[in-house]
């Protein structure tokens, strides 16, 4: 009889740049709302990725340009 080992993924981390005035508005929403920021850009970089698979991303993109 074998033995299985459940090996759970390690979170992968890596730096984001932003400019000054984003991450003053990042850090405000995150404090206004009392949601951690590493839950605020997963969030948003789920959301960008949906967008992107249902609509493609060159409409995403032209949507970016649009704002």
């Amino acid at each position: 009889m074998q033995n299985q080992f459940y090996v759970p993924v390690t979170p992968v981390s890596f730096p984001i740049r932003m400019s000054h005035e984003l991450h003053e508005e990042f850090s405000r929403i995150s404090n206004e709302t009392r949601i951690n920021k590493s839950v605020l850009v997963r969030t948003a970089i789920e959301r960008l990725i949906k967008d992107i698979d249902d609509s493609g991303a060159k409409q995403v993109i032209n949507s970016f340009c649009e704002v």
